[in-house]
């Protein structure tokens, strides 16, 4: 199943040295979630500080970013970005 990206994302204009940035909306996230092959997922949350599970959290990394929690017997999670999906 193919999933259109544009429907779901919108670009914000640039400013000065600042380049344009495209943010994710729900929608888009819960296809991208639907594409992965698992269960449903058991929750998303838009994340837009980083916190205990953000690996990076030392590192310069963009916010916000989307995690999303199946309903699977391991409790599988991902991380997606959210200006680029």
């Amino acid at each position: 199943m193919e999933i259109s990206a544009p429907a779901r994302m919108r670009s914000l204009p640039s400013f000065g040295s600042k380049p344009s940035v495209t943010l994710i909306d729900e929608g888009f996230v819960q296809e991208r979630a639907a594409a992965l092959g698992l269960v449903e997922p058991r929750s998303i949350e838009r994340l837009t500080e980083h916190d205990l599970h953000d690996h990076a959290r030392n590192a310069v990394r963009p916010l916000p970013v989307w995690r999303v929690r199946f309903a699977d017997a391991q409790q599988t999670w991902v991380h997606i970005d959210g200006q680029t999906g």
